[in-house]
């Protein structure tokens, strides 16, 4: 039986993707400190997985069993989850990578890496991004610059070290993903408006309201990684 990794899985895009890689017959292990979760730890999801709650820096691959595969989602998210980072955020995401590449060399494995279409910057006008498109930082120095920053550093490292190792990878931008069990505390459209619709509430919009914004299915994502 296969065996992976899966940092932040107990988050929204975490559960589903322990749901995939279970349905293909890996024994999965789980590794979150339950910040940003979204299942309990005792959740049927989890249901014959190995759990195990902490900092993932504070797990030990020297003490580890070998994985077939590391799959690294574990990151704060959203435009309000990241805010109380702040000037922690590049530290929390570089030190994650470096952890989860040594954990990669060591055991020969594939690492997956869940990056953020945040990379690409700011855009004057609506256009089709390719990987190879420009990333530009603009505006002030916030948290969402730092986050985007971190993440597309942490690319930069997974590439160069695995021009000089054994390292094998995959990167994932993924575009604002929604889906069930979302939760709307971390700023995210869709679940913030279906709970102000159920509560009777005003719906937030931002700006003028005619922005667009397109969407990726949770599950559609996942099959993508999964792929």
């Amino acid at each position: 039986m296969k065996k992976i990794l899966i940092t932040g899985g107990l988050g929204f895009l975490g559960s589903y993707a322990i749901e995939r890689y279970k349905h293909a017959g890996y024994h999965i292990t789980i590794i979150d400190n339950l910040s940003t979760n979204t299942i309990q730890p005792d959740d049927e999801i989890c249901n014959d997985c190995t759990v195990i709650i902490k900092n993932i820096l504070d797990y030990k691959w020297s003490e580890s069993e070998p994985f077939d595969m590391i799959l690294h989602m574990a990151s704060p998210v959203g435009p309000a989850g990241i805010l109380e980072h702040s000037g922690n955020m590049a530290g929390y995401i570089l030190d994650d990578i470096y952890w989860a590449t040594e954990g990669a060399q060591k055991f020969n494995c594939p690492l997956i890496f869940i990056s953020t279409s945040e990379i690409y910057g700011y855009r004057d006008s609506p256009v089709l991004l390719e990987e190879h498109e420009d990333k530009l930082l603009v505006g002030d120095f916030k948290v969402r610059n730092e986050y985007s920053i971190a993440k597309l550093l942490s690319e930069i490292v997974i590439s160069n070290k695995a021009k000089v190792s054994n390292l094998k990878y995959q990167i994932i931008r993924p575009f604002n993903i929604s889906g069930a069990r979302q939760l709307p505390d971390a700023g995210f459209v869709l679940p913030r408006f279906v709970t102000q619709a159920l509560s009777g509430d005003d719906i937030t919009v931002f700006g003028d309201g005619e922005q667009v914004r397109a969407f990726t299915y949770v599950k559609d994502i996942i099959e993508g990684i999964f792929l």
